[in-house]
Parts: C-alpha cells; sequence; structure tokens
C-alpha cells in the first residue's frame, strides 16, 4: 500500500496544480484532478509513481487511495493528528528557528516559549499568527548558521548552537537574568564541542563583535 506524507498542503479552490508529495524513496506526481474533498474523505487520486533511487528509470501508473483528515486550513493529514512542528514546518518552510524557541529545541533551557520565535528573510511574506512571533533579518544574517536539527522526529530549520551563544551575548542585558545563567550555563558543559572558527566567522557579519566575542570568551571558554 502507499501511504501518503503525513501532512501536506492540498489546493483544494485548483486541483490541476495538486502538489507533489515526497515519500521515503519515492515521488509521486499528481496527473488528475481530485474526485472529492471534504472535511473527511476517501481521495482517489491517479498518479506517475517513480521509484528512487534504486530503480530512477521506472515508471507506473498507480491508484493512490488515502483518507484525509482536515487539521487546520489549507493542511490535512492521512492521520487524525500532527505534530505542531511538522505543521509549523509546512506552512512556513523558509521559517528558521531562533531566539527562545532555538534554546528550548536545542536543549540549553527547560523554560518553553509561550510563542514560536521563527526568523524570516526580511522580505519575506508576513506571518499572521498568534503562536508565532516573526523575527524578519538581512539576507546574510538570516542565512548565518542556519541548519536543521531533528526534535522529536521531526526535521525543523534551526539556528546552530554557534550563532545562538553570538545571539545570547548580543542580547545578554535583555534576555533576562536567570534565562541567562542557565543557557550559559549550558553552553560551558558543551564548550569543547563548539566550533570556534565558526563563532569567529559569523561575527564578521555583526557590529561591536570583538566585544561579543570577549563576552563569549569570559562566559563560556
Amino acid at each position: 500500500p502507499i501511504n501518503t506524507l503525513a501532512v501536506f498542503k492540498l489546493n483544494i479552490k485548483n486541483p490541476k496544480h495538486a502538489p507533489t508529495i515526497i515519500l521515503p524513496n519515492t515521488t509521486i506526481s499528481f496527473t488528475s484532478k481530485i474526485i472529492a474533498i471534504t472535511v473527511k474523505v476517501v481521495v482517489i487520486i491517479a498518479a506517475t509513481l517513480v521509484l528512487k533511487p534504486s530503480i530512477p528509470s521506472v515508471k507506473l501508473t498507480a491508484l493512490v487511495v488515502a483518507s484525509i483528515t482536515k487539521i487546520e486550513k489549507g493542511i490535512y493529514s492521512n492521520t487524525p493528528s500532527a505534530h505542531y512542528l511538522e505543521i509549523t514546518m509546512k506552512k512556513y518552510p523558509y521559517g528558521v528557528f531562533t531566539s527562545y524557541s532555538a534554546y528550548y529545541y536545542h536543549n540549553l533551557t527547560d523554560v518553553i516559549p509561550k510563542v514560536m520565535y521563527l526568523a524570516t528573510n526580511r522580505n519575506g511574506t508576513l506571518i499572521k499568527s498568534e503562536k508565532i512571533k516573526q523575527i524578519r533579518m538581512k539576507n546574510e544574517l538570516y542565512n548565518l548558521g542556519k541548519t536543521q536539527i531533528d526534535y522529536e522526529g521531526i526535521k525543523i530549520n534551526i539556528y546552530n548552537k554557534e550563532r545562538m551563544l553570538i545571539d545570547l551575548a548580543r542580547n545578554k542585558n535583555q534576555i533576562g537574568y536567570d534565562l541567562y545563567k542557565e543557557i550559559i550555563s549550558n553552553y560551558r558543559k558543551l564548550a569543547n564541542s563548539l566550533n570556534t572558527q565558526k563563532i569567529e566567522e559569523y561575527l564578521q557579519y555583526f557590529v561591536n563583535g570583538d566585544k561579543i566575542f570577549e563576552i563569549i570568551q569570559d562566559e563560556v571558554f
């Protein structure tokens, strides 16, 4: 049996523009209209199935049957529920977890943020959600230290620990004394695993980079 991806966007208004769903080692490209769609329905789609990477040249026509549940506007799943991080990454694939969210997902603090902090390019789409605090950045800072990690089985976009250490030093007087001490203490435990070359490279993009480096040297190394 062929299962759809757990969470995906579905264009209901114009089914001719149905999305491509990526499965492990498989690509399914829709070639026909969706027959029916309601809050919870069975969808039958004629699809071209391309097996990869072991048999990249084989194509065959398959009938894909999926029971789909509406999770929220524009998001559907073949299960009754979906992880909130998976939904977030599907809705905002350009978003990068930063600030308090990044420290939490990197296990540098036990404090759960009240909202999710997502960085985007300053020219990017405005995110209208009470659950998300959007932080717009100029392009060079937006891409600086961007990486992916696996959190609770979900792959998320996030800034690496080196980048977040710089942000911690920059915002030392704004983050709150107790939280700062908790995070910086955990950074000390990771000092030997941090890439100091990356830190030095990143600091070139920040005003007062020398001062920030002094803080990091005094507090962590």
